[in-house]
């Protein structure tokens, strides 16, 4: 992370207040609680847990955005850096390293 502004990050599903994910991780000393948050994208059903697809700006040649849902979660500035590699375990994100079209990165 950079100096100045903390990163942040959006969280959805369990990782919100109150439903226990966080507690389990112990992440909570690393982020703070910003503010209600909607992201633009849809959830799919991933088996044991959901996946989020968020909106692209890319539209379909028609030069309109696609139609997109909205899925409700949590802002948070992130104060530990630490956090962003236990919630990649959380998330299994090493499970599709190296696929920028499953992982965005």
């Amino acid at each position: 992370m950079s100096e100045g502004e903390p990163a942040s990050i959006a969280l959805y599903g369990s990782l919100m207040r109150g439903l226990g994910a966080m507690t389990e991780l112990g992440v909570g000393d690393g982020l703070v609680y910003v503010s209600p948050a909607v992201i633009p994208g849809e959830l799919f059903d991933l088996g044991s847990y959901p996946g989020l697809r968020w909106a692209s700006d890319e539209s379909d040649g028609s030069g309109k955005l696609g139609e997109v849902g909205e899925v409700i979660g949590e802002l948070y500035s992130i104060l530990d850096a630490e956090v962003l590699t236990q919630l990649d375990a959380f998330e299994g994100v090493d499970t599709f390293a190296g696929d920028p079209a499953v992982t965005g990165f």
